[in-house]
């Protein structure tokens, strides 16, 4: 444990190097169900903006899956740790992340997310307010 919290600040660090463009999907695939995405707490802490915490999430995508169109309340910086993951934001074109690359989504950002064969294993950081939750779905 002592020696993965060094790993996660150093992704949490490449992660807000880097951001998104935006996208839009055409294409019609089906939204992920809830047994296809599956989140991992790795730590939850508060930062020093009052009402609010920092929380790092290990997510697992299944092979060929979408998220669905959502937003986050609050930034969430990323880092691909395997497959990868194309991102879709209106308006711009699709962004593609493979192992070891990052990105970063602003709070509020409509966006969605697809996997390809492989799937993906992201470890995301998440800054909320506190008991908010970490993504809001978007119709």
């Amino acid at each position: 444990m002592k020696h993965r919290f060094p790993l996660l600040i150093a992704a949490t660090l490449c992660a807000l190097s880097a951001t998104i463009g935006r996208a839009q999907d055409d294409s019609p695939v089906p939204t992920a169900a809830p047994a296809d995405i599956q989140r991992t707490l790795l730590q939850s802490f508060p930062v020093p903006e009052p009402g609010h915490q920092t929380v790092f999430v290990r997510v697992d995508l299944a092979p060929n899956v979408q998220t669905g169109r959502h937003t986050h309340p609050g930034p969430v910086a990323a880092y691909v740790m395997y497959g990868s993951i194309e991102v879709f934001i209106d308006g711009e074109p699709p962004r593609l992340f493979r192992a070891g690359e990052s990105f970063m989504m602003p709070a509020g950002v409509v966006h969605d997310e697809r996997t390809a064969a492989t799937g993906a294993k992201i470890i995301a950081s998440f800054v909320v307010p506190e008991g908010a939750p970490l993504a809001v779905p978007v119709q």
